[in-house]
């Protein structure tokens, strides 16, 4: 499962503390088993066939039902202890939801918190994730959501950058910038949501990563603008360090969603699922 959602046996690998060969055998003798080809395999990604798709959905499901047994046959101890696995995006699991973790764990020393800092996106009912914050409205309606703040993005540059290079008037003068930007594509994110009915992104980014600390890092030195959410330059902005643009312009928003699996959660879930929106919501107002 894990080799076909993050598309590539070392990744894998590294999840369930094995070999990558280790992994690419397993596939192997289950293909081998089955008489079909599972996954076409190339240097760079993993793809599933016809025959690979039909198993991973079916045997999606089934683990789905025994997620769901475990948590409900958990669900009858009511004592807060055990581990509990959440995702959350790697820049706000850092700065937002780490700092708040000492209190609730205080309270409940047989608690352990599973974090996974991840930008893919798990779905709790099939990577057997008990929580996940998620950014946007979500599809999956079986889902159990709560909504615990709102993303409102903001353009932002250093002073020094702001006296060398200008600021821009417009919105559509950025591009004619020097811009620090997302990796890959994500909805809210970076600079081609922001610009997607202005004009295209035709010159590569002067900095591309993923990681928004490091956007926000490489902004404050002066080496760009960035379009980040305001939780991540906000003690910036108050220190100076960065200046927010465009103060008229309508800034990029979504909301922000706790998610569980459906059925009856063990105490532990939730007890970390009301810690989080206690501490998250005002954070994210």
């Amino acid at each position: 499962m894990q080799a076909v959602r993050l598309k590539s046996f070392s990744a894998a690998a590294r999840r369930r503390g094995q070999s990558p060969s280790a992994i690419a055998r397993q596939v192997s003798a289950l293909e081998s088993e089955l008489g079909v080809r599972l996954l076409l395999r190339s240097t760079r990604s993993l793809e599933l066939t016809d025959a690979g798709r039909t198993l991973y959905g079916r045997a999606a499901g089934i683990l789905e039902q025994i997620a769901c047994a475990k948590r409900e046959a958990a669900a009858r101890n009511k004592e807060v202890r055990g581990t509990v696995r959440l995702t959350c995006w790697p820049t706000l699991g850092k700065r937002l939801v780490l700092p708040c973790l000492p209190e609730l764990m205080a309270r409940f020393p047989a608690l352990s918190i599973d974090l996974d800092l991840s930008e893919m996106v798990h779905t709790p009912a099939l990577e057997l994730t008990d929580l996940a914050i998620r950014v946007g409205n979500q599809h999956d309606t079986s889902m159990i959501q709560a909504r615990i703040g709102t993303l409102r993005g903001v353009v932002v540059a250093s002073p020094a950058y702001v006296a060398k290079h200008g600021e821009p008037r417009f919105l559509e003068d950025c591009v004619r910038h020097k811009l620090i930007d997302k990796r890959h594509p994500a909805p809210f994110m970076g600079w081609r949501c922001l610009l997607s009915a202005k004009r295209s992104l035709d010159a590569a980014p002067v900095l591309a990563t993923d990681d928004l600390q490091a956007q926000s890092d490489a902004c404050a030195s002066g080496l760009g603008m960035a379009h980040l959410p305001t939780w991540v330059v906000s003690e910036r902005l108050q220190l100076g360090e960065l200046i927010a643009l465009f103060p008229k312009v309508k800034p990029i928003s979504a909301p922000i969603f706790l998610l569980r699996a459906p059925g009856s959660p063990p105490a532990s879930v939730i007890a970390l699922a009301r810690h989080l929106t206690k501490h998250l919501r005002p954070l994210l107002a």
